[in-house]
């Protein structure tokens, strides 16, 4: 088996995947690379760079799974915790420098259930964690992977509002100042008497008059379309050929041309296009999803 040296990451899963490649694998991690691997109900060993010996395989229950860190980058704007059903499994450290990314109460303890530890200029990293299918769990993966990998931005993004209705977009603003990560930077509209309103609601706010200027200031990352359905597409698409990410009032759009005109220029670019739909995260929503997830119900013909 040959390491193809230019991946960043590389995942394995169980007990005999990376056996015949250990040596290629240590230095690929060695030079820069980062191994994650799954263990699920292996009772094989690790190789030493992990710095944690696994203990025995416990019941598979559902577990509640923390960061370590709740104020590490990683944790920004997740979940305070997840539920996973999984096997319960400790990863034990038993060398220096294993840092412990998540963890479990189980009997009164806490337990590691995922450790990384930094060798020469890459990462090790472990879990006992399995429940693949799990969007919570894959969420984490994809942070860890990223930070690890050195490909995840620590920085604020800036935050611009275009199109400063009165029924949302104080809102908006309020919630960017809100949250950790984001910048509330820039409001646009067209209209004198909403900027107005919004220089008074946020002092000190840049305000524009139109797209273009919004769509090149550099410190607008991230731009919040809140302007009447018909427009989206297109402003949209300007916003993202721009290299801004975009958060879009619903409807998306107006037509299923209209939205593949949008996703085509976001992949183009390289950034992110979403629909801002709030209620998604209500409780019953979430019930609701859950229960369709888990198959708990016949096949869903209507909703």
């Amino acid at each position: 088996m040959s390491m193809p040296y230019e991946i960043d990451v590389l995942m394995t899963i169980g007990p005999d995947h990376w056996r015949e490649a250990k040596s290629e694998i240590e230095n690929f991690v060695s030079t820069g690379g980062v191994w994650l691997h799954l263990l699920k109900d292996s009772e094989a060993g690790l190789p030493d760079m992990f710095g944690v010996r696994p203990g025995p395989v416990g019941p598979n229950t559902e577990l509640r799974v923390e960061f370590a860190d709740r104020s590490h980058p990683m944790a920004l704007r997740l979940p305070e915790s997840i539920y996973l059903f999984n096997n319960q499994r400790e990863l034990e450290r038993i060398s220096d420098g294993v840092e412990p990314l998540l963890e479990i109460d189980w009997q009164f303890t806490r337990q590691a259930v995922m450790t990384a530890r930094a060798v020469g200029k890459g990462h090790a990293i472990c879990t006992t964690l399995a429940a693949l299918d799990a969007p919570g769990l894959q969420q984490i993966l994809y942070r860890v992977l990223s930070y690890h990998a050195g490909k995840m931005q620590d920085k604020h993004l800036g935050v611009g509002i275009l199109g400063f209705a009165p029924s949302v977009g104080r809102l908006h603003g309020l919630s960017a100042r809100a949250t950790d990560g984001l910048r509330f930077a820039a409001i646009c509209d067209l209209d004198p008497e909403r900027l107005a309103v919004a220089e008074k609601d946020f002092p000190n706010i840049r305000v524009y008059d139109s797209g273009k200027a919004m769509a090149e200031d550099p410190n607008v990352d991230l731009v919040i379309v809140s302007t009447p359905p018909n427009s989206h597409a297109a402003i949209c698409v300007e916003m993202l050929s721009a290299g801004k990410h975009v958060l879009c009032e619903k409807p998306l759009a107006l037509n299923r041309q209209e939205t593949d005109r949008m996703v085509e220029a976001a992949e183009r670019h390289g950034v992110h296009l979403s629909c801002h739909q709030n209620r998604r995260f209500d409780e019953d929503y979430l019930m609701i999803r859950k229960v369709l997830m888990e198959n708990r119900i016949g096949e869903l013909f209507y909703l």
